[in-house]
């Protein structure tokens, strides 16, 4: 799975106020949870464009302090109004302990129903899937192709007057 490096600067003080004025300064208040011990980190927001807006799920790599951690994107609050983002919480990862993701659904091909001329509703778009992180995929591909194609209908209606 593609791993996306960040950088973070860890938090003394923690806040209503502090996390104002990280806001201010181009931060985000971000939580490091899943270890011994949780830590409170400010992250960039640009760096974050890459890991929050995209339909992909990405791995984020954290760099505080030159120490690397391995993480994963498990919560963000956004602003009611203007859809900022306010708050994100990342899990941290170990190779022997499984995690659950939800990961997009590709479809592939193309369906007979449409070739004939119909619509296709797409209803499920992730999957939640449970797998070591090295054995994570980076989406599930459903191949359209082996549909078989409708080419009657076995019911018949009949109107009488």
């Amino acid at each position: 799975m593609k791993t996306i490096a960040i950088s973070g600067s860890p938090r003394e003080n923690v806040g209503k106020r502090d996390a104002k004025e990280l806001r201010y300064e181009g931060k985000v208040p971000a939580v490091l949870y899943g270890g011994k011990e949780q830590q409170h980190l400010a992250v960039v927001i640009a760096d974050l464009r890459d890991v929050i807006y995209t339909p992909e799920v990405n791995f984020v790599e954290i760099e505080v302090n030159g120490a690397k951690t391995k993480a994963i994107v498990k919560d963000t609050q956004f602003h009611p109004l203007t859809d900022v983002l306010m708050h994100i919480d990342f899990l941290q990862l170990f190779d022997e302990k499984e995690i659950v993701m939800e990961i997009p659904v590709k479809l592939t091909g193309t369906s007979p129903g449409v070739k004939m001329g119909g619509k296709l509703i797409q209803k499920l778009r992730k999957l939640r899937v449970k797998a070591l992180p090295a054995n994570m995929p980076q989406n599930v591909e459903v191949s359209l192709d082996p549909l078989f194609p409708i080419t009657h209908f076995p019911l018949s209606i009949s109107i009488f007057r």
